[in-house]
Order: structure tokens, then C-alpha cells, then sequence
């Protein structure tokens, strides 16, 4: 035996270092992954790079059959490894056709209510109905952005925020009465987060957004995302205390109590904590005080897995 190559895990390369002190024919390590299939392909990969240059003709019965069993396992890793590659490619076809469909049946719902607006004559049940169709059509334009997200490992959050604030901008225009919706300012570091965090997060600020009624005059809204230490990030949400029933879970009408679940099941989804707090502040005319409230959503970052983060990518460049 002239060296000895072995694959060890990321996280056992002290362990490997103090082992391996001393001994000459010990080459560097092929570091795998947490899989048995990484690691396999880890270490072929660098005996690969460092093939012998002498090759038997005519070996022993033993070396030809560890020879056959060899190549046998480099088949099946390669036969396996294709495998993987079109579940993931059809993963993401399946999600990608799933926010796609689920983007326009909401648009087929909100098109059902406006022509039930149309024919009561109740203002009541018309503010009821234009709420309603208010936020499906928000929920329909966020799916209908994360459709292009869909089967990747990880998104840049402060550019799909964007698109979420521009597209639930664009659906609300204008309240029930003719007014006008709040303007939205955004402030948001560079995050990415894996997809698993991105689309709750997406829903969640869609939702939080169109909790702000229309109002003739008031504060716009205010929409940061920063980074704090420990990889945890932070969503702030600051606007008209219009919005507190509907983010502090105390109103009692259907659209409302509809939207604090909503909001709770994807706080809950990026295993997060909300708080709500009201304030009274100074009008920016200097007219007198007004009541905002401030929504911040705590939760940590998860880090994607090296080996999902490769294969997104490859599935993503085949699509």
C-alpha cells in the first residue's frame, strides 16, 4: 500500500487531523457531506484525480473481483445519482404548476366576488365583499411571483419582497370608498433564505400588508427587513393603528379573523415570534397625534444543506 485516502465528515476534521499525525502514507482527506451518497461520491470523486499509473493485466482472482464490485458501486451511485436529478426536476415543474394553478383559481374566486358586489345594494356587505376580494387578489399575485421561485435552494428576499410590495400595491390601489391605499416604503437588507422560509415569509408580508385599510389621509406604511446576531432576522411592519384587529387578533368580523389566522400559520411556518405594539406619535403635518402600530416577526435563518443547494442549482439550470 504506497498512500491511504479516506472521506471523512466536514465536522470530524479535528478528530481526522489528530488521528492521522504522523502517518506518511495518509493523504489528505476527501471531505463527503452528512449522506452516505455525498461522501461516496466525495471520495470517488478524489480517487478519480489520482488514479495509479500502473494497471494489472492479468490480476489476481481477488483484485478482479474488488475491481468488478468497485465499478458495479460507480454504476449504481451514477444510475442513483440520475435518478435523484429527475425527481428534483419534477419536484420543481410540480411546484412551480402548483402556484401557478393556485394563482389563477384565486383570481377566479376574486372575479366571483366582484360580480356578488355587483348585484347587492348593502354597502355594508359591498365594504364586506371588496375586503374579501382585496385580499384573495393579494394572495393571487404572491403566488402567482413565487411561481418563478419555485425548486430553487435559495432566494434573495429583499428582491421578492420588492415584487411582493409592487404586486399587492398594484392589486390595492384603492379602498372600497375611492381611497387611496397607503404608500408602502421598503427598507431591507441583502437576506437569502432557503425556499422552505422564503414562500411563508412572501405570504406572510403579502397578508400583513393588506391588513392596512384605505384611508382618505394617514401614515403610509413602513416595511424593514435587518439581520440581528445570532442568524436571526427581523420583519417590521409600521402603519395605521387601522390595521391593529386584523395583526393584534382582536377583530371579530370574517375578513379579519381570517386574515389573523393566516398570518399566525405562516408565522408558525417560519417557527417565529410576532408582537404588536401601539403608539401614539406625532402627525408628519403637525396637526395633532395619531395611533400607529408597530408588527415585528422574529425568527431564525436556516442554512440549506450544501448537497440540496448543488442540486437546486443543477435542476435549475436543466429547467
Amino acid at each position: 500500500v504506497s498512500a491511504v485516502l479516506t472521506v471523512s465528515s466536514p465536522h470530524d476534521r479535528a478528530l481526522f487531523e489528530d488521528a492521522a499525525r504522523g502517518l506518511p502514507k495518509i493523504l489528505a482527506p476527501a471531505f463527503g457531506s452528512d449522506t452516505r451518497q455525498g461522501s461516496v461520491r466525495a471520495g470517488l470523486d478524489a480517487v478519480a484525480s489520482s488514479a495509479p499509473e500502473l494497471v494489472l493485466d492479468d490480476p489476481p482472482a481477488e483484485i478482479a473481483s474488488l475491481a468488478e464490485t468497485y465499478q458495479t458501486l460507480i454504476d449504481t451511485i451514477l444510475r442513483d445519482e440520475a435518478e435523484l436529478e429527475n425527481l428534483l426536476r419534477q419536484k420543481a415543474e410540480l411546484l412551480r404548476e402548483v402556484h401557478h394553478r393556485t394563482g389563477n383559481s384565486l383570481q377566479l374566486i376574486a372575479s366571483i366576488l366582484r360580480m356578488h358586489r355587483r348585484e347587492t345594494t348593502d354597502p355594508a356587505m359591498q365594504q364586506l365583499i371588496d375586503a374579501l376580494h382585496d385580499r384573495v387578489i393579494s394572495l393571487s399575485r404572491v403566488h402567482l411571483g413565487l411561481y418563478r421561485i419555485a425548486g430553487r435552494a435559495d432566494v434573495a428576499m429583499d428582491g421578492l419582497l420588492a415584487e411582493v410590495i409592487a404586486k399587492v400595491s398594484a392589486a390595492q390601489v384603492r379602498g372600497p370608498c375611492g381611497a387611496r391605499r397607503p404608500a408602502i416604503r421598503a427598507e431591507m437588507v441583502p437576506m437569502t433564505l432557503t425556499a422552505q422560509q422564503a414562500v411563508p415569509l412572501a405570504m406572510l408580508v403579502g397578508e400583513m400588508l393588506a391588513a392596512f385599510p384605505a384611508e382618505e389621509s394617514g401614515p403610509g406604511i413602513s416595511l424593514g427587513l435587518a439581520l440581528e446576531e445570532g442568524n436571526m432576522a427581523v420583519l417590521t411592519l409600521t402603519g395605521s393603528a387601522a390595521a391593529l384587529p386584523t395583526l393584534g387578533g382582536t377583530g371579530v368580523e370574517a375578513p379579519s379573523v381570517i386574515a389573523t389566522r393566516l398570518i399566525r400559520s405562516f408565522v408558525a411556518q417560519l417557527d417565529g415570534e410576532m408582537t404588536v405594539t401601539e403608539t401614539e406619535t406625532e402627525t408628519e403635518a403637525g396637526t395633532g397625534a395619531e395611533s400607529l402600530i408597530e408588527a415585528r416577526v422574529r425568527f431564525r435563518i436556516r442554512l440549506a444543506a450544501p448537497e440540496a443547494a448543488q442540486d437546486a442549482a443543477q435542476t435549475e439550470t436543466a429547467a
